[in-house]
């Protein structure tokens, strides 16, 4: 079981060939699949990283190792981090080369989906901490290995030419993308995380949008979508439970009807909240827009990060720090937005979306 998916310019290999538990391997592929369907699939094997999978990490432990703490386990060629949620193993000289190991910790009560926010088993939550704390870490280093980062933004692709939309969790940067979706001449690019390169473009990522109850609130045209994506017993879950994080991904193409996986980046719009009743909107330089950003992805990305700093707070390791991580990271931003224009867009707290698209219209912000 292999599969090649597109990451900018190169492609991931995810491998699920060496598992004991063949009814485990396919509760992997099946989440897996689920986590990446809407990754658009490789065109060549041009691999740049690579994520194995197994249900034996041990087996994989053939050398003789130091144990430097509880979490850290070091040898000549790798460094395996046994964590409380999953366990890998890094290649010292190829730290996109990750083998991760996965439990097969399923029972009764957690395979019910209905129990979970995110309607997800134990499997599935399993690969979901994949996701977040290891695949997005080590593409990031990919990334600033490539003269590119990540930034914590949507991005959409109008007449050409790309708008990046950044801003803080739960300032409104989905709710407007959602909106953003009804504008025929729009194509989808990136949401949540994006991918921009020192050369000024962004770069599509697959990950599917998070649609909550409240988004429900503003877009009814949402309720439709959810009724092509969502399957009868989460429907039932939304409908009985009253939680206001409860969680559904739905794919870009069920709201877009393009994307594009690579784009000039023309302005950038970054969004933040304020006590004010009223949308107010400035210029920015580029050196104060990465004060802000960087934070931001900083916190985004704090679970992985505190992983890497177990592993990278032992010496002679030769491992980039989050430090270093960090530090590239602004140097990327402040050579791929250094001629663009940089928009900074204060919005008031817990405003209606739909007031915000206007704004943004009117400010000539989305065309």
């Amino acid at each position: 079981m292999k599969k090649y998916l597109q990451h900018k310019d190169q492609s991931f290999l995810i491998s699920l060939s060496d598992f004991n538990d063949l009814s485990l391997q396919k509760k992997v592929w099946n989440a897996l699949e689920d986590c990446f369907h809407s990754f658009l699939p490789a065109e060549d094997k041009n691999i740049g990283m690579s994520f194995l999978f197994t249900d034996h990490i041990e087996t994989f432990l053939n050398q003789s190792y130091t144990l430097l703490s509880k979490n850290v386990h070091v040898s000549d060629k790798q460094i395996y981090f046994k964590g409380n949620d999953l366990g890998f193993i890094v290649n010292r000289d190829n730290p996109c080369y990750i083998i991760i190991n996965i439990k097969d910790n399923e029972n009764i009560f957690s395979s019910l989906r209905i129990f979970n926010k995110a309607f997800k088993n134990n499997i599935e939550l399993q690969i979901s901490v994949f996701y977040y704390r290891i695949f997005l870490f080590f593409s990031q280093l990919w990334n600033l290995e490539n003269r590119s980062s990540y930034i914590h933004a949507a991005a959409i692709e109008i007449e050409k030419e790309a708008v990046v939309i950044s801003a803080d969790s739960g300032v409104g940067k989905s709710s407007l993308l959602f909106r953003i979706s009804q504008q025929k001449e729009v194509d989808f690019i990136a949401d949540d995380l994006a991918i921009v390169s020192c050369d000024s473009e962004v770069f599509y990522q697959g990950r599917a949008l998070s649609v909550k109850p409240y988004h429900l609130e503003f877009y009814h045209f949402l309720k439709d979508k959810l009724q092509l994506s969502m399957n009868f017993m989460q429907r039932i879950q939304w409908s009985i439970m009253s939680d206001k994080r409860l969680t559904h991904r739905i794919k870009p193409s069920i709201l877009f009807s393009r994307s594009t996986q690579r784009s000039n980046i023309k302005r950038v719009v970054h969004l933040c909240n304020h006590n004010s009743n009223e949308f107010k909107i400035q210029s920015i330089s580029a050196k104060d827009f990465c004060n802000i950003i960087i934070p931001i992805l900083m916190k985004e990305q704090f679970l992985a990060h505190n992983n890497w700093n177990m592993i990278t707070s032992f010496p002679d390791l030769g491992l980039s720090t989050s430090e270093d991580m960090y530090r590239k990271s602004r140097e990327v931003f402040e050579e791929a937005f250094k001629e663009c224009r940089l928009l900074l867009v204060y919005v008031p707290y817990r405003s209606d979306p739909n007031l915000l698209y206007e704004f943004l219209k009117r400010e000539g912000c989305l065309d």
